[in-house]
């Protein structure tokens, strides 16, 4: 295999890992900020929210007036709140990477939108949660321009890292890395480490989430949708498909439906994002359209999808989509960069950490 072929592919592997690590993260601070040390058990009263839409104030330091939507909203019944934004990658580039901060600057304001009589909160903190390896050096980016002066929060700011364990007894480690929360509690506890045991996230309200309100990259997606279409299938179409193949007809409203309720949070309301967006799911399509898995018909706008079992499906995906990263590159087309890759400016961003001390 081409040297530069098998590196893109090996991004690409990483990129679905950490998508999949930062959503397991998110569940656990989620799991974390709900649960109540005094009586051993998680907060009813205590709501989470995935992507909720806020709205900035006239007095926004980076956006007035605008929506904002953090990774997770929890929200406790003294109208306090905790706002979180998930970072698993960060750019080279030092420019680019204190856009983060100023990203997490429009979390500190009088936001309206969450779920109270009022849509405000008395207080809320700032949390920027990133992958262990990318702790350090973001910690030491934002205490630099905290210290000189570039950036200030009014509100609590904090850095947790996390960490993924898979050896038996799998969890999801997090660990307080800069700042504090309104909590002293949980700060105490978070300074020395937790470990949420995924059996908890297993068994909780949040046990089917695989995707959150960032767009994951194409393989993830595709491998998703290709283990959930043989769910819809009706006795007969299972015993065609055991036979040889079959074929599903998929509409795009429908679809992403039937895919926010067996993979996205589940919330609904007029401030609650689509999780999956509908365009995520037409671009996914049209790359099965591309592999020549599906056929799209252009009157109706549907989709007819050949059910079958395929050698190594996620390893397909993964190879022609790194294949499209690299004719892109080489094209200079930023259309094709796309198909295969959600962000395409993601390409320039490191994943372990190496390089990234400002």
């Amino acid at each position: 295999m081409d040297d530069k072929l098998e590196a893109a592919i090996e991004k690409l592997k990483i990129d679905c890992d950490n998508y999949l690590r930062t959503i397991l993260a998110l569940q656990a601070l989620a799991h974390e900020l709900q649960w109540n040390d005094e009586t051993g058990s998680r907060s009813t009263d205590v709501r989470v929210f995935f992507g909720r839409r806020f709205d900035t104030s006239s007095k926004n330091k980076i956006i007035c007036k605008k929506q904002v939507t953090p990774d997770l909203a929890v929200q406790f019944p003294q109208r306090h709140g905790v706002l979180v934004e998930a970072k698993s990658s960060i750019p080279k580039s030092r420019s680019h990477r204190s856009q983060i901060i100023e990203q997490l600057q429009k979390y500190d304001d009088d936001l309206f939108g969450w779920d109270t009589p009022d849509s405000s909160m008395l207080s809320h903190d700032i949390v920027l949660l990133t992958d262990s390896v990318l702790g350090n050096p973001l910690r030491n980016l934002i205490r630099s321009e905290i210290e000189k002066g570039v950036y200030s929060f009014d509100r609590r700011f904090s850095l947790v890292k996390f960490a993924v364990l898979d050896q038996r007894n799998a969890a999801v480690t997090l660990e307080l890395n800069y700042g504090s929360l309104s909590s002293p509690v949980k700060t105490t506890k978070l300074s020395d480490t937790v470990a949420i045991h995924l059996r908890y996230l297993v068994s909780g309200p949040m046990t089917n989430i695989r995707l959150y309100d960032a767009e994951p990259p194409y393989p993830y997606l595709l491998n998703l949708i290709y283990e959930y279409i043989p769910s819809m299938l009706s006795e007969g179409e299972v015993l065609q498909m055991k036979e040889g193949e079959t074929t599903v007809s998929l509409s795009i409203p429908e679809f992403a439906s039937r895919l926010s309720i067996a993979f996205g949070p589940g919330q609904k309301g007029e401030r609650e994002p689509e999780i999956p967006r509908k365009n995520w799911v037409r671009r996914a399509l049209d790359f099965f359209v591309k592999l020549q898995w599906a056929i799209k018909d252009k009157a109706s706008q549907s989709y007819y999808y050949t059910v079958k079992n395929r050698r190594n499906p996620f390893q397909q995906f993964l190879r022609v989509c790194a294949e499209d990263i690299l004719k892109g590159a080489k094209k200079k087309s930023p259309s094709q960069l796309v198909l295969a890759y959600p962000d395409s400016k993601d390409l320039d961003y490191d994943v372990d950490g190496t390089a990234l001390t400002p």
